[in-house]
């Protein structure tokens, strides 16, 4: 085999095994960010204060979950639209219960990100006076 067919075999190896971390990698962020968002806000803000979150981390996590809910309204608004050109009682009534989870998770989302900011801001704070 040539030079130029083991280099192009080779990049191609590494290819595929760089977009199967990267696969892998996106399923545990989007895990991650998935349990940040179903976890309690008590918890959350416990978990935050207790292992002295620095505000860098806090504000990248606001930046990731403003970014989820973005995609999330997007799905809300696209049920509303499948929802009012719904003919089935039965498509409307499923498209309102999905409407009405994504609400949930919407101000899950919200209250935190609302935290994530108040917190940065409180340490940035902090270290000015210091």
């Amino acid at each position: 085999m040539s030079r130029k067919k083991k280099c192009k075999k080779r990049h191609i190896k590494n290819a595929e095994l760089y977009n199967r971390v990267e696969k892998h990698n996106q399923r545990v962020m989007e895990d991650t960010l998935g349990a940040i968002i179903d976890l309690p806000f008590d918890e959350f803000k416990e978990k935050i204060v207790n292992d002295k979150t620095n505000v860098g981390m806090c504000l990248s996590l606001s930046k990731m979950l403003t970014g989820v809910y973005g995609n999330f309204v997007r799905m809300k608004d696209d049920l509303m639209k499948m929802r009012s050109e719904a003919e089935e009682l039965s498509v409307k009534q499923e498209c309102e219960f999905n409407i009405q989870r994504i609400y949930i998770i919407l101000e899950r989302i919200e209250e935190k990100v609302v935290f994530l900011k108040e917190r940065a801001q409180k340490l940035m704070d902090e270290t000015e006076k210091s």
